[in-house]
């Protein structure tokens, strides 16, 4: 995946190589005033793979509430994300993801990270 995807969502069918699972630490309110409690929620980052290469990903903690658990399930499974650049790495922020079994977008052929599926 290049940097020539940056900004773009896109589509793609791979597994779970790694992950390591961290802690999101939200201090200020939307509007900036800092909250009393800081809100402590989980997030990930997750290394995929296909045919064809890897892939980073980070599932921030709205995402990874409500689709990580297709993380767990140690099988292929579709991911949908922004392509975002830091540095000139490329990696994908996980908007949704969904088992292969019950896919969410009908008409869109598989994809790998070389060949990603702009939506």
């Amino acid at each position: 995946m290049g940097t020539d995807l940056e900004g773009r969502s896109v589509s793609v069918v791979a597994w779970v190589i790694t992950r390591k699972d961290v802690d999101s630490v939200q201090e200020h309110a939307r509007d900036g005033t800092v909250l009393p409690d800081p809100i402590v929620r989980p997030m990930a980052f997750v290394t995929l793979e296909d045919e064809s290469g890897l892939l980073e990903t980070t599932w921030f903690a709205d995402s990874y509430r409500a689709c990580g658990a297709v993380v767990e399930e140690g099988k292929p499974f579709w991911v949908q994300g922004k392509v975002a650049v830091d540095s000139g790495v490329v990696s994908l922020e996980v908007t949704s993801a969904w088992s292969i079994h019950r896919r969410k977008h009908t008409s869109t052929p598989l994809a790998s990270p070389k060949a990603l599926i702009p939506v």
